[in-house]
């Protein structure tokens, strides 16, 4: 069964090329996003980008544009007593105190699940959709200044 959107809000995910991507960017008014590689794409557009972070700092991931890291570019780096929790990654300490396993090489998956705090994904849970709205907007206003 086909999962309902409101009027106006198109599904994307694997549906379009880098470059279809990129042509849909340059019609939107902004992106909003999690890190990833849409984030990446937006840098070849002038749109504003809001994007959340979470395992790796934002100032270490907008994207570089008109000679400048992070131009037209909000980087939201969602709160935890861990993060950005990326460096802890291939800590062997982590692993055996905090994980209490052995450490090993972490693989894609674990990396795509990867939270060390006892509240899994405590940071993304208790980030509300009207905090980013009300963030959204200070950037847009910031934006017109």
């Amino acid at each position: 069964m086909a999962e309902a959107y409101p009027a106006g809000v198109i599904n994307a995910i694997d549906r379009f090329s880098a470059l279809e991507t990129v042509a849909l960017m340059q019609r939107a008014n902004m992106l909003v996003s999690c890190d990833s590689g849409p984030v990446m794409l937006a840098a070849a557009t002038d749109i504003p980008v809001v994007a959340l972070y979470s395992t790796v700092a934002a100032e270490h991931r907008l994207p570089f544009r008109r000679r400048e890291a992070g131009w037209r570019c909000m980087g939201i780096d969602l709160a935890c007593s861990h993060g950005p929790c990326a460096r802890l990654l291939m800590n062997d300490v982590i692993f055996t105190t905090v994980l209490k396993r052995p450490f090993d090489v972490p693989t894609t998956q674990e990396f795509a699940n990867w939270c060390v705090h006892k509240t899994p994904f405590r940071c993304l849970r208790q980030y509300e959709p009207a905090m980013l709205y009300t963030q959204m907007v200070s950037f847009v206003l910031s934006l017109q200044e």
